[in-house]
């Protein structure tokens, strides 16, 4: 999973969210900004449901951090997320623990891009 902030984002999801205040990006940037500050807890805590075998609070775990992943435009995150909540509802520990572990590098380019984006938005 790598490539350029284009594909990593959904830019119309991105262009949306900046439109909400007129292009100032203020508001686009608190949205990064909490869904940054939450998503390290949400990727510890699939892990602990994946490593404890608890395949519905994965499920429900992997299905909050894919909404949220696509709320912000992060289109891979999320598609990654949804994997890992199907490996969950499906019960394939496995799956889901190989899912998990694409995700720190997911998560680092979807954050960069978040970021550029957001810092575009500011000026």
């Amino acid at each position: 999973m790598t490539g350029d902030s284009d594909s990593v984002l959904d830019a119309m999801q991105v262009a949306d969210l900046m439109a909400l205040d007129k292009w100032q990006g203020r508001l686009f940037a608190q949205f990064v900004n909490v869904f940054l500050s939450w998503t390290d807890d949400r990727i510890v805590q699939l892990r602990r449901h994946a490593e404890s075998a608890d395949a519905a609070a994965l499920a429900d775990a992997a299905h909050a951090f894919r909404g949220a992943s696509g709320n912000v435009g992060a289109v891979r995150l999320a598609e990654l997320c949804g994997r890992v909540e199907i490996a969950g509802n499906r019960q394939d520990m496995n799956a889901a623990k190989q899912l998990i572990a694409l995700l720190d590098a997911e998560y680092a380019l979807a954050s960069g891009a978040l970021l550029a984006a957001a810092g575009r938005g500011r000026s």
